[in-house]
Order: C-alpha cells, then sequence, then structure tokens
C-alpha cells in the first residue's frame, strides 16, 4: 500500500502493479530468502506480461528485492529496461553502522505516523522517550508507543498488539534475509533516489552502482525514509520517475530504429 500515492501520482495512462507479499496474512509463508522471492515475483510478472521491456522499482527491502527480480529476468533473457530503487539499503553484520535499534524497530512497525510524531518532540523529549523504550522488551515497548500514540489520536484503538508483535517478527524475519543476501551484478540501468533525512542511527547509503554493468544515476530528495513516499514529497519522487521513464522509453525508441 506504501506505492499507492506513488500510483496515483504517476496518473492513470501509467500502470502500476504491485506483487502482494506471501506473509501478508500467515509469516510462516514468507520466503526464506530474498533470492527465492526473486524466482516467485518474476514468475507473476512474466504470468502477467510474458515478454520484456520490464521496468521494475522499489522502496526500502523491496529496492533490494527488485535488483535480485532483475537478475532472474535477464537470466531467462528478457529486457530490463529500468531498476528504480528508493532508499534502498544493503546491510550485514559487517555493515558500521548497523545495530538493533527500537526506533528503527518501532518505525518500521508504525510506519510514518510514528516517525512524523517523534520528529515534532524536541531533543530531551526524543532522548527520554528513547531511553525508555531501550530499557523495556518487545511486547512493553510496543504497548508503550500503542498508548503514547493513542494519547495523541495517532493510532486506532481497535489495533492488536498482538498484531504489531507479527510485524515485529516480519522485520525481524527480513532483517535477518538481508543480512545474508548477496546482492547480484545486474546489466539494466538503476536509478537511485535516496531521502535526505536520515532517521536515528541511520544506514550509510549503499553504493548501487558496483551493482550494475549499465549506467547508474544516483539523485537525493526531500524527505525521509517514510515521508519521501508521501505527500508532499512524493509528487517531486514521482515527477522524476516520470522523467527518468521517458528517457529510458526514448533510448529503447532509438535503439530499435539503429
Amino acid at each position: 500500500m506504501v506505492y499507492q500515492h506513488l500510483a496515483t501520482c504517476l496518473g492513470s495512462d501509467q500502470p502500476v502493479y504491485g506483487i502482494q507479499s506471501r506473509a501478508l496474512n500467515d509469516l510462516t509463508q514468507e520466503h526464506t530468502s530474498i533470492d527465492n522471492m526473486a524466482v516467485e515475483y518474476a514468475k507473476v510478472i512474466r504470468q502477467h506480461q510474458p515478454d520484456g521491456s520490464y521496468y521494475l522499482m522499489g522502496w526500502s527491502m523491496g529496492g533490494v528485492v527488485a535488483v535480485s527480480v532483475a537478475q532472474e529476468l535477464e537470466q531467462q533473457g528478457q529486457k530490463v529496461a529500468f531498476v528504480g530503487l528508493v532508499d534502498a539499503f544493503l546491510i550485514s553484520d559487517n555493515t558500521p553502522t548497523f545495530e538493533h535499534n527500537p526506533f528503527q524497530e518501532l518505525a518500521l512497525v508504525f510506519g510514518g505516523t510514528f516517525v512524523d510524531a517523534f520528529m515534532t518532540l524536541d531533543a530531551v523529549e526524543q532522548q527520554g522517550l528513547r531511553d525508555e523504550l531501550i530499557s523495556l522488551p518487545t511486547l512493553e515497548r510496543l504497548r508503550r508507543i500503542m498508548v503514547w500514540g493513542q494519547e495523541r489520536n495517532l493510532f486506532s484503538t481497535e489495533i492488536a498488539v498482538e498484531f504489531l508483535q507479527k510485524q515485529v517478527n516480519l522485520t525481524e524475519i527480513h532483517e535477518q534475509q538481508l543480512k545474508v543476501h548477496h546482492a547480484p551484478q545486474i546489466q539494466a540501468r538503476l536509478y537511485v533516489w535516496w531521502a535526505l533525512d536520515k532517521l536515528d542511527g541511520g544506514l550509510s547509503r549503499t553504493a548501487w552502482s558496483q551493482y550494475t554493468t549499465g549506467a547508474s544515476y544516483t539523485e537525493i530528495v526531500d524527505g525521509n525514509h517514510f515521508t519521501v513516499m508521501r505527500t508532499p514529497h512524493i509528487q517531486t519522487l514521482a515527477h522524476k520517475l516520470q522523467e527518468c521513464l521517458r528517457a529510458v522509453r526514448s533510448s529503447e525508441l532509438k535503439g530499435q530504429e539503429n
């Protein structure tokens, strides 16, 4: 659903297809690796559109998955014309700035609403809440933020803590998958957009240019990891994306003429 704002901004003449995660309803059905995800996602894509060119895009972990999907399609002899990555990071056990961070965990579970509210606090309040959260077990941490958010009318009172616990578990599964994942080198052009504002304990930006034998383009856009995909920043990102897609299509047409 995070891509809904982007799809709307691109307009009705630009179809956008999303692939639903198997873990949406049942965590035990999640793929065991990003490579396995890529195989199934490429299969789903080709069932809908048997042959390329393909235009892929992903935000956050979705960007990492998109690169592996591109490799899978290329290995099947298909043309991938465009791969767009939005604030997509590679991590590993050796990533210098990566460590378990309760703020990051909560941000991924509660999304931009929590991040926006947290960022409005002054530095003393932020540190106080951070210190309180880090000392709590995961379930108590979720309950504390639920109360904190409901006092500010941020969250629905109907959200069950058990549901949020499942989201934490899924986040941990994906974290482990990212740690052991080795991103492939692809042939497709890479377009990379990084959010200007780094979240607390943010990761170092991945040097994605080394993962393609084609051209790569990198740009910084306003917003943080979550707000970059929402109004007003998503309008700017959508405009830049449209420009890139026009350029790629124009290049493809010239290639066909030659």
